[in-house]
């Protein structure tokens, strides 16, 4: 009977806590982003290509992968095994990755540069899950 009840309140403490932690989504009202877009005018960057970052060590290493837009746009596809990379790469030239994510708001964000710095934000992390037809 203990066991029971420890499991019920358990339960509905992680009910409740999943309840405050996603208000945002139940209401329908997104966290604003504290960095504007802006145009990036510069030279520093190249922004016909992809920029990344290695995750982990080993064989458990990822890559996460951002593709900066003149436009101040942000891009983020991942994170990958660091082994599917080429496949990942056809994807990408295909259009095939933009139409899965196009519709995710958590696939983008804005950018800008400070200095040699790439400051961005995005919002929060969602899981695209999608296989070619």
């Amino acid at each position: 009977m203990v066991i029971k009840f420890a499991v019920c309140k358990i339960s509905l403490i992680l009910f409740l806590s999943l309840i405050v932690c996603h208000c945002g989504y139940i209401t329908g009202v997104d966290d604003s982003l504290t960095i504007s877009r802006k145009v990036y005018t510069g030279n520093d960057l190249r922004v016909d290509g992809y920029y990344y970052r290695y995750l982990g060590e080993g064989t458990n290493r990822q890559i996460s992968i951002y593709f900066l837009f003149r436009n101040g746009i942000l891009l983020w596809a991942g994170p990958f095994a660091d082994s599917t990379i080429a496949t990942v790469e056809e994807q990408f030239r295909s259009g095939f990755y933009y139409n899965a994510v196009k519709e995710d708001k958590a696939s983008w964000g804005v950018f800008e540069v400070d200095g040699s710095n790439i400051i961005y934000e995005k919002w929060g992390i969602s899981i695209v899950k999608a296989k070619p037809a």
